[in-house]
C-alpha cells in the first residue's frame, strides 16, 4: 500500500458475503488477537423529524443499554462474559456500531451485537436516562462558544438542508421527545438491505455465517426512505454574524458550501484543504509571534454536498488581523500565484492522510463502508493517489475562481467593540447577544 506519489493505493483484501434478508458482510483477513467490527445503517440523523431533532442519536444509544431477551443487568453480564466493547456514532448520512472482541468469542460478540440491534426493549426508564443524560450534555455546553459557533455555521450555511441541524439535537428538541417517537423512528431508519457489516477474521466463515444467520435472520427487510432532502443554497452572499462576548479570548469561523464525496472536483478541495493547513504557521508569526491560536482547516463532503470552514481562535484583538491574511490567501490562489513546494507538499499530505486511514484497523473500515454509502465504488480507493496527482495549482485557482469571492458566511466569536468595526463592509452583518438567539441587524 504505497504512499509516494505516483504509487498506486491498494483496495484492501476481502470477501463480501450476504444473508437472505439483505445483510452485506465484509470479510478482511486478520491474525491478531483481538477482532474488530462495524455495522453502518445507511440511514442517519438527516432523517430526524422536523423539530425531533436527536431523536436517532437518543434511538441509536438506547440499543445498546439493554434489549428485550436481557435488561441491564443481564447484558452487562453478557458483555462481560464475551468481553465485547461497543460504541455507536451517529452522523447525518448513517449510523455505526463499532465494536470489539477477542477473536475466538467474535461469534458471541456478534450474536449480541445482533440481539441489541434486531430485538430491542425501548425501557421508559432507559428512555429517560439517556434523554436526560443528552440533555444535561447540551447544558453544559451552552457556554461554549466553540459548540455555539460551530452550530451557527452549520445552521447558517445548510439551511433548510438537514445538515444544518445538529446531530444530538438541542436540549429543547430533546425535551419535546417521547418514547413513541424513538419507536417509530426505529421502524423508520433501522433495517437489514440499508445495513453493512465489515470485520476481521480468518475463521471458519461458514460456521460464523450460520450463527449469525440464526439471530440477524430475525432483522425483516423493509423498504429504504429516499434519501432526498431539500438542497442548501449554492449562492447566498456575503453573510457575517457576530456573537457579542465579553471574552478576551475569541473564535472565528468561515465556511462556505462544498461538494459531494463523488464529485470530481474532491481532490482538489482535499489539496486546497491541506494548503490552507501549511499557511497557518506563517499567518502566526505576522500577526504575533509569541501567540498560541488553533487554526484548522476542515472539508466536510458526503452524500449531499458538505462544506469548507476556517476555524481560528486566538485573543479577539487579533481576530480581523487573521481575517485580513485569510482574504489576501483567496485572492493569492485565485490569482494563480501559489508556492510551488507547498502545493506539492499539500497533495503529498492529502495523500498520506488517505493512506493513513487504510493503514489503521478502525478506520480502514470506515473507508470501506463509505464506497458504498457514498456510492463511489472500489475506484474511489484504488483511483484516489491518481486523482490528487492530477491536481495542479492551475487547478486550484480554476476552483476558487468558479466561486463567487463574496459568497461565505463567517461567524465570529467576541467583544463587539474589538471586532465589529473590522467586519463592516464585508456583507450582511448580524450581531447576536451572547445569551440570545435572536440576531439584531445592522
Amino acid at each position: 500500500m504505497g504512499s509516494a506519489s505516483g504509487d498506486q493505493i491498494s483496495l484492501p483484501e476481502f470477501e463480501k458475503e450476504s444473508l437472505l434478508n439483505g445483510l452485506e458482510i465484509l470479510f478482511l483477513p486478520s491474525n491478531q488477537p483481538e477482532s474488530e467490527f462495524l455495522l453502518m445503517i445507511r440511514n442517519g440523523a438527516a432523517f430526524d423529524p422536523v423539530e425531533k431533532w436527536g431523536a436517532t442519536l437518543l434511538t441509536a444509544r438506547m440499543l445498546l443499554k439493554d434489549t428485550a431477551v436481557r435488561n441491564r443487568e443481564q447484558l452487562q453480564y453478557a458483555l462481560q462474559e464475551t468481553q465485547a466493547r461497543f460504541e455507536v456514532r451517529v452522523e447525518h448520512d448513517a449510523i455505526y456500531f463499532y465494536g470489539t472482541a477477542p477473536s475466538g468469542r467474535l461469534a458471541g460478540a456478534l450474536q449480541l451485537l445482533g440481539e441489541m440491534i434486531t430485538q430491542p426493549r425501548f425501557a421508559e426508564e432507559t428512555f429517560e436516562q439517556q434523554r436526560s443524560q443528552l440533555i444535561e450534555k447540551h447544558q453544559q455546553q451552552a457556554q461554549s462558544l466553540e459548540v455555539r459557533t460551530g452550530r451557527e455555521l452549520a445552521s447558517r450555511i445548510f439551511v433548510p438542508n438537514p445538515y444544518g441541524r445538529p446531530v444530538g439535537g438541542t436540549a429543547q428538541s430533546l425535551a419535546g421527545l417521547t418514547l413513541t417517537d424513538v419507536k417509530i423512528q426505529y421502524r423508520r431508519l433501522f433495517m437489514p438491505n440499508q445495513a453493512q457489516l465489515a470485520l476481521y477474521f480468518s475463521g471458519d466463515r461458514s460456521r460464523l455465517m450460520s450463527s449469525m444467520g440464526r439471530g440477524w435472520g430475525r432483522w425483516v427487510r423493509k423498504k429504504a426512505l429516499p434519501f432526498t432532502f431539500r438542497r442548501a443554497p449554492t449562492t447566498q452572499g456575503a453573510r457575517i454574524f457576530l456573537i457579542d462576548t465579553p471574552s478576551e479570548e475569541g473564535l472565528m469561523r468561515w465556511g462556505r458550501l462544498s461538494v459531494t464525496r463523488s464529485d470530481p472536483k474532491y481532490h482538489t478541495w482535499k489539496v486546497f484543504e491541506q494548503y490552507v493547513l501549511l499557511h497557518l504557521p506563517e499567518w502566526a508569526r505576522k500577526v504575533e509571534s509569541e501567540s498560541h491560536i488553533r487554526a484548522v482547516p476542515l472539508l466536510e463532503a458526503h452524500r449531499m454536498p458538505g462544506f469548507l470552514e476556517l476555524s481560528i481562535q486566538a485573543p479577539a484583538r487579533q481576530l480581523i488581523d487573521y481575517l485580513k491574511l485569510w482574504r489576501h490567501f483567496l485572492k493569492d490562489v485565485r490569482q494563480g500565484k501559489i508556492d510551488p513546494q507547498l502545493f506539492e507538499e499539500a497533495k503529498r499530505l492529502a495523500r498520506l492522510d488517505f493512506s493513513n486511514a487504510l493503514q489503521q484497523s478502525r478506520t480502514r473500515l470506515d473507508v470501506l463502508l463509505e464506497m458504498t454509502l457514498y456510492e463511489v465504488g472500489a475506484g474511489y480507493v484504488t483511483t484516489h493517489g491518481m486523482r490528487l496527482d492530477r491536481v495542479t495549482p492551475a487547478r486550484m485557482a480554476q476552483l476558487l475562481n468558479s466561486l463567487p469571492a463574496d459568497d461565505f458566511t463567517l461567524v465570529v466569536a467576541g467583544p463587539a467593540d474589538q471586532t465589529r468595526k473590522g467586519l463592516e463592509g464585508l456583507g450582511k452583518l448580524e450581531t447576536i447577544a451572547s445569551q440570545t438567539e435572536e440576531p439584531q441587524r445592522h
